[in-house]
């Protein structure tokens, strides 16, 4: 079997040491831009007749629009942090551009595409394409999906899906998966994907 390179693995020794900072730094920033968010939900607007010692010490207000763009902010850097974190055993599913991502399972490396976004009662319906480059045929496999914006404790939406169809080798499988709660924005701000396999088989000669 051939292994897929990854083009980010001659950096990672030399990045190694600094990870530390880098993620501190990181986290530092998606918190303060969370308690933004909670600042100005909390707060909001003022009502008419406010006193003025209210007004000076409400938290700015601001419109609804770069409230849901700092919103997205917060969980697009969210999940890009989640995904380095855990370098190739994570990935990112981008609904716009559909290009295919890289997931390392216990069992090997595979592929993942975000085709399709549909709305499904309170969620929304994924259709993915899982590419097997391996030889073996795996069939069944668990996956972990994250997606939202964290809350207070800085946990998002998760689900944990489980499916019994095979990969097999050398081809592309559709799988479908509803996340819920879930609205557009969300998926649109990104999905981060896990991925472990059960059983394998290959060929007897």
């Amino acid at each position: 079997m051939t292994d897929v390179l990854d083009p980010s693995s001659t950096r990672r020794s030399a990045d190694k040491e600094s990870k530390p900072v880098v993620w501190a730094a990181v986290w530092i920033g998606v918190g303060v831009l969370a308690g933004v968010l909670l600042m100005v939900r909390a707060n909001g607007p003022q009502p008419v007749g406010a006193s003025e010692r209210q007004k000076a010490t409400a938290a700015p207000s601001i419109s609804q629009a770069e409230f849901d763009a700092l919103s997205k902010r917060v969980v697009s850097v969210s999940n890009r942090v989640w995904s380095l974190e855990s370098a190739n055993r994570s990935a990112i599913l981008d609904a716009t551009t559909k290009n295919f991502a890289r997931l390392d399972t216990n069992n090997g490396t595979f592929y993942v595409v975000l085709d399709d976004v549909t709305p499904y009662l309170n969620g929304q319906q994924l259709t993915l394409r899982m590419g097997n480059p391996q030889f073996a045929t795996f069939t069944g496999f668990k996956m972990e999906l994250n997606w939202g914006l964290p809350d207070q404790n800085g946990a998002v939406k998760s689900k944990t899906e489980e499916s019994a169809i095979a990969l097999p080798p050398g081809s592309w499988t559709g799988v479908k998966v509803v996340l819920a709660p879930a609205t557009a924005a969300e998926i649109q701000s990104g999905v981060a994907i896990s991925m472990t396999t059960d059983r394998v088989s290959l060929i007897t000669r």
